[in-house]
């Protein structure tokens, strides 16, 4: 049951992923956020109400809708929307705020280990705190100009090009996002252009990265670090203090990582 509670985020995240650049393309970067901040909402009120563990499951379910769609566009809208110098550390931002989350969801955990029985519902419900976030949030930024220029608004991209850059000089990036957008369109069938040889070396590298990442087991530790300490002889307190300091190594990797990554 725990395993089921757990990986069903991760099945419905990775439908929800495939719809969502479906929906980035067609509605924007911008619709696609705040959609997944709605599926993230919804899914924090299923699990903390929850009656049941199939009301858990499902809440779970559509939670993985919000991860899918918020892991498809957040990092798309953040590299379309950075100056190209400080790209990289800006789309790392993105995953420095999913280890802040990982780290601030485990201490929660340890906080509320000692809330008797309703202590886990206030544990599953503050997921409603980003939730808000990042619906309301989206609702205030604009779409990306790769976005508007991309749907048939032209005029829209570059006012918000200038807007974002700070200076009405702005046609040099303003046709380099035409020519992209135009090439792109160009393409008729966008999977079988990534297959030819020419894209071999990209696309077996953003295959085996996280292939790898995946493979050392990490995330196993991660979803399931109290049980494993446990295992190994810890309190129930312990081991969720042994969880948040995963979680802390976690984000001051990130942090390293933002460092470094544009240099």
């Amino acid at each position: 049951m725990l395993s089921l509670f757990t990986s069903s985020l991760f099945l419905s995240g990775a439908v929800a992923a495939i719809v969502g650049g479906m929906t980035c393309k067609r509605f924007g970067r911008k619709v696609t956020m705040m959609a997944g901040g709605a599926a993230f909402g919804i899914g924090t009120a299923l699990v903390a109400g929850a009656q049941e563990i199939v009301m858990l499951v499902l809440g779970r379910v559509v939670l993985g809708v919000g991860v899918g769609f918020a892991t498809m566009a957040t990092p798309l809208y953040l590299s379309e929307m950075a100056p190209h110098n400080i790209r990289g550390a800006l789309n790392i931002m993105f995953q420095l705020a999913v280890t802040i989350g990982i780290f601030g969801a485990q201490l929660i955990n340890y906080i509320t280990l000692n809330i008797p029985e309703y202590g886990w519902r206030i544990s599953l419900a503050l997921g409603g705190v980003p939730a808000l976030l990042l619906f309301f949030g989206s609702i205030l930024l604009p779409d990306t100009p790769n976005s508007l220029l991309a749907r048939g608004h032209p005029e829209e991209s570059r006012a918000v090009l200038q807007r974002i850059r700070g200076t009405h000089d702005v046609d040099a990036e303003f046709e380099d996002i035409k020519t992209a957008v135009l090439s792109s369109n160009a393409i008729t069938n966008p999977y079988r252009n990534l297959l030819r040889r020419r894209h071999w070396p990209q696309l077996v590298m953003s295959i085996l990265l996280p292939l790898f990442q995946q493979f050392t087991g990490i995330n196993a530790i991660m979803f399931y670090a109290p049980q494993m300490f446990q295992a190994a002889g810890q309190s129930s307190s312990d081991s969720l203090m042994s969880t948040v300091i995963v979680g802390a190594v976690n984000v001051g990797s990130t942090l390293i990582a933002i460092a470094i990554v544009d240099r």
